[in-house]
């Protein structure tokens, strides 16, 4: 009985256009949505508008700018020059018209699930798995603020390009041929730079490559690329090296000169109460209920009110510590069990968590949208697991047993969004949604008062 299937061309139109089918339907209904929270000052005020013809300038730019053009320090410091020109480039074509905006968002959403579905069957080799995966990341409600959100586009432009480059670095792995393996991965360090360019959280790409290269190692998964990589006895002679290499290297300048140099400055916002070790604290204490609504999202919220830790003897301090040391634990137990492909969907999950797990001074101490990335591994993950306890003798039985699974997590997870999407129909809806759950909510407070009063 073989392990993997073939992919036929009806089989290869179904896997591709299934999950961006699936995103298309449940985001279709938010195009005529308002601009929302911060689209108005970013698009509808123009904030984020460069003047026609000079899009060079976005280059040498922060996103977000005061009157003077110096980096806006009330806001996150970012530098995200291909979000500028897609926005300038919509509105000097369509104007201030939402549907426009929202339209590009679900556009690039739509590609980002088919690519993600050919990197799952790349790694799973099967269809039904591969297909799960991509349902499961199209269905999760914490990708709204990435596809509902014009001020979130570049979240999911970023997603498509980190995942183009994951593709090129596991082929890069997988390549018998040496010649054809560094044409790889310098497609795959040239799809980083892009992913760069929309959102600074794609520094993560050298380590999820060094995951992927752990599972191919230890985990024994996927296995075709596994067996390929074997050739390569000496570190000189391994593609993947050099591509972890140049991606390393390419991160460091960008974080170390180029970013810098563009800002003025390397962090926004102060530790919580001026202390690094409540701010850390904080961190840890706050990520068991983080995790917990990653993977069971019932109340999505644009909130970021968490609460504040400042002592070690805190119980939910504690209960993250084990549950960081515990995760660490069970990757290496993944990959001495030979799940190699478990074991890079949970590094993933973390390593795309910690830049914004708030361990560093942070405007938002906590969003949703911060696990965005997270969800792709997430996926990985619990197909994975549930392909290796639904294991059967029969792939026929072992197909269908995953496929009811797989229809009950999707089915569950788009109950969720579009219970929530209506929310974001505009500022007010959204955040008289947010403050009925959590009052302590001050930003959506002031949006809210600011959308009623001005």
């Amino acid at each position: 009985m073989s392990n993997t299937d073939s992919l036929t061309p009806l089989k290869a139109l179904a896997l591709l256009g299934a999950p961006a089918l699936l995103l298309i339907a449940l985001y279709f209904p938010s195009l005529d949505y308002e601009f929302v929270w911060m689209d108005i000052p970013e698009i509808k005020e123009g904030n984020l508008i460069l003047p026609e013809y000079d899009y060079v300038n976005a280059f040498f730019r922060p996103l977000h700018v005061t009157q003077s053009g110096r980096s806006d320090t009330s806001q996150n410091p970012y530098y995200r020059p291909l979000q500028l020109l897609m926005v300038s480039s919509i509105y000097h074509r369509v104007g201030l018209t939402p549907r426009y905006y929202r339209a590009s968002a679900i556009a690039i959403g739509a590609a980002y699930s088919a690519l993600f579905a050919f990197l799952a069957w790349l790694l799973f080799r099967r269809f039904i798995p591969a297909l799960a995966a991509s349902l499961i990341l199209v269905a999760h409600p914490f990708s709204i603020e990435s596809f509902a959100w014009i001020s979130a586009i570049a979240e999911g432009a970023a997603a498509f390009w980190i995942v183009a480059s994951l593709i090129l670095a596991l082929l890069a792995m997988g390549e018998a041929d040496k010649t054809r393996a560094l044409r790889y991965v310098i497609g795959s360090c040239l799809c980083m730079v892009v992913a760069l360019l929309f959102k600074e959280k794609s520094v993560v790409l050298p380590v999820m490559s060094i995951a992927l290269l752990i599972s191919l190692r230890f985990g024994r998964q996927p296995q075709w690329a596994s067996l390929n990589h074997k050739q390569y006895a000496e570190w000189r002679d391994d593609p993947a090296i050099w591509l972890i290499i140049i991606q390393a290297f390419t991160v460091f300048g960008y974080l170390s000169v180029w970013r810098p140099m563009i800002l003025e400055i390397s962090t926004a916002g102060a530790s919580l109460t001026g202390s690094m070790t409540t701010q850390w604290l904080t961190a840890i204490g706050n990520w068991p209920a983080t995790m917990f609504g990653f993977f069971l999202p019932i109340h999505p919220t644009t909130s970021d009110v968490t609460p504040i830790y400042r002592s070690f003897s805190e119980p939910a301090v504690w209960a993250g510590a084990l549950l960081g040391v515990g995760s660490f634990g069970l990757w290496i137990l993944l990959l001495r069990w030979r799940m190699g492909i478990a074991a890079f969907g949970l590094a993933w999950v973390w390593i795309a968590f910690l830049p914004t797990a708030n361990l560093v001074p942070m405007i938002h101490a906590h969003a949703d949208r911060y696990l965005f990335l997270s969800i792709g591994g997430g996926a990985l993950f619990l197909v994975s697991v549930i392909q290796t306890l639904t294991h059967s003798n029969s792939q026929r039985t072992q197909s269908a047993v995953m496929l009811g699974v797989s229809i009950a997590l999707v089915a569950g997870l788009s109950a969720q969004t579009v219970q929530r999407l209506p929310d974001w129909r505009s500022t007010k809806t959204l955040f008289t949604a947010d403050l009925a759950r959590d009052p302590n909510f001050q930003e959506g407070r002031f949006h809210l008062a600011r959308d009623l009063y001005l």
